[in-house]
């Protein structure tokens, strides 16, 4: 068991590498999606497709890897640590673009949709764009530091309840060679 378990941190840093990258392309489809319904959508998509590509590469890890067998906790194990590796690139993606490349652009935007809303004059929405009013006002006063370690931390948090289901999903128990004999003989 344990000779199964050295290949966990190479491979969970390998495919979280993978899925770090995705996350990075699909999280540059956030500016325009702002202003281009579709690409807001194919971002949702995207987001859709994470649960599908971890169980993927679990999948690849158990048969290519292990041999064909891997319990709930070492899958547990594997997933959660893919998902805090894709975290951690992500992170560094999310902190080059609001530290260099973002310069309020989203807040702003934001901004404009609400004041578009309160012109609209629709009736009770007053109370829910104040409340959003005051969100974007606390997104706004955080550094860019502030709002990638919360992020980074969301990521993790539902990557680890993610990997619960998947490492369900994903464990196979291999029947011991000798088991397979008896059952051969019998």
């Amino acid at each position: 068991m344990n000779d199964n378990r050295r290949y966990l941190n190479q491979y969970a840093m390998l495919l979280g590498t993978y899925m770090g990258v995705f996350w990075i392309a699909k999280f540059c489809l956030i500016p325009s999606g702002l202003t281009n319904t579709f690409l807001m959508l194919l971002f949702f998509g995207l987001t859709l497709v994470v649960p599908y590509m971890a169980y993927y590469f679990t999948k690849l890890y158990r048969d290519r890897v292990l041999g064909g067998g891997i319990g709930f906790s070492h899958a547990w194990l594997f997933i959660a640590s893919m998902f805090i590796y894709a975290s951690l690139l992500t992170a560094v993606g999310h902190y080059v673009y609001l530290e260099f490349m973002d310069n309020g652009y989203i807040i702003d935007t934001y901004n404009g949709m609400l004041n578009q809303l309160k012109a609209e004059q629709i009736p009770g929405t007053e109370d829910y764009i104040e409340q959003m009013r005051q969100g974007l006002d606390l997104l706004a006063g955080m550094t860019p530091i502030e709002l990638v370690v919360q992020q980074l931390s969301n990521n993790i948090f539902t990557g680890m309840l993610l990997a619960l289901p998947l490492a369900l999903m994903v464990r196979k128990n291999i029947p011991n060679q000798e088991e397979e004999k008896k059952e051969g003989e019998a």
